[in-house]
């Protein structure tokens, strides 16, 4: 029976003026609050509502005892838990962005830490038209390389490279992230949106990422790899909320997935169902892990003798929705545009260190791996 594990991870993002939030549709972003479910609270603050550590210790009206700020009902409140009322000329310009030691040894594919998903980056757009100059929602993608990045082509086939933001980094409440933007959105000339024939796509970023403990990039399995019934997971995004046009909350869902034998796999799946080659995983859906903005974001499973480094099986799709119980989700196949991938990459000198597990490891490596079990 194959099982579906939801764990709930809650990313909050600051910027330095909030006064309410609500929930909105989860195609527009900029992120990282954690409104609570309670009312807003009514009291006046005489400086600027931020998140408690976007304001600098000390200038917090009144100053906050200790390091961290634990809510207490005879100081000054802010609309939402966790904002505290600074000083205006304390508060800190936006979102902190990564200042952290880069990891110069740091293989694909690895997690340093639990619930941590280093290669997972967020596709944004922007919108001519918008004067709140936010950034929107568009899909997820994954890092295989420090300026590269691997998504379905259905997300940005219509998109200007020039509206497109991508951000790494984002994963936990004083998260350090980054935005770099895109200089080349590369696509297979026969991509079909409908049927998600060759949906894939690499973004080419304007500039490297610096890799850290949270910004890593993921192996990208050999040709030929078969990940039939591997215990493996995805990440996605359930719920949003935006702040006076600019900060969102973000609840970020993971489930482990087992991959569906691929001769099994066109049997499950519904009357349209995407042309071949493609991956099926999931197909028990519970409501604590609906992973509605998951479409973009990878399928990684362990590699075998290395159980906290992991390659990059599939890009979800076509996620299974909360109303699809055990229906599948499904995944574009990586390992059969592993060559298409590799000439896009060689052409642009991109290190094959960045995205082959095996260069590090030879003893692992193998011309192609199959993950069958049973």
């Amino acid at each position: 029976m194959l099982q579906q594990l939801g764990t709930f991870l809650i990313l909050l993002v600051a910027a330095a003026h909030f006064t309410s939030c609500t929930e909105v549709p989860t195609d527009r972003v900029d992120p990282e609050t954690e409104p609570t479910e309670q009312q807003p609270r009514n009291r006046t603050c005489n400086g600027i509502c931020v998140i408690y550590f976007q304001c600098h210790e000390n200038k917090i009206v009144p100053p906050m005892l200790g390091k961290r700020f634990v809510p207490d009902d005879s100081e000054p409140e802010c609309p939402y838990r966790k904002y505290v009322c600074c000083e205006k000329r304390s508060a800190l310009e936006g979102p902190r962005t990564t200042t952290g030691k880069p990891t110069s040894d740091a293989k694909c594919g690895f997690r340093s830490r639990k619930r941590t998903f280093p290669w997972m980056v967020i596709v944004y757009r922007e919108e001519l038209d918008d004067p709140t100059n936010q950034l929107f929602y568009q899909c997820g993608a994954s890092l295989i390389a420090p300026n590269v990045a691997l998504t379905v082509a259905h997300c940005v086939l219509d998109q200007p490279k020039e509206r497109l933001v991508i951000r790494a980094g984002e994963w936990r409440l004083e998260t350090e992230h980054q935005n770099r933007r895109v200089a080349q959105l590369i696509t297979r000339k026969a991509s079909n949106v409908h049927s998600l024939a060759n949906d894939v796509a690499l973004i080419v970023l304007s500039e490297p990422f610096q890799l850290t403990e949270t910004i890593q990039p993921i192996c990208l399995p050999p040709k030929g790899t078969s990940f039939d019934r591997s215990d493996c997971f995805t990440v996605g995004w359930d719920r949003i909320i935006v702040c006076d046009g600019y900060a969102m909350l973000v609840k970020r869902t993971w489930g482990e997935q087992a991959v569906v034998p691929h001769d099994v796999c066109p049997h499950v799946l519904p009357p349209m169902r995407p042309v071949q080659p493609f991956l099926c995983a999931g197909g028990v859906i519970t409501q604590d892990m609906c992973p509605r903005n998951s479409t973009g974001f990878p399928l990684v499973c362990p590699i075998p003798g290395s159980p906290h480094h992991y390659y990059q099986a599939g890009i979800v799709a076509m996620p299974n929705g909360c109303d699809d119980n055990g229906a599948p989700g499904i995944f574009v196949q990586v390992a059969h545009y592993r060559d298409w991938i590799n000439q896009q990459l060689v052409q642009r000198k991109i290190p094959a260190r960045d995205y082959i597990y095996e260069i590090a490891n030879t003893k692992l490596s193998k011309p192609s791996q199959s993950f069958m079990s049973g």
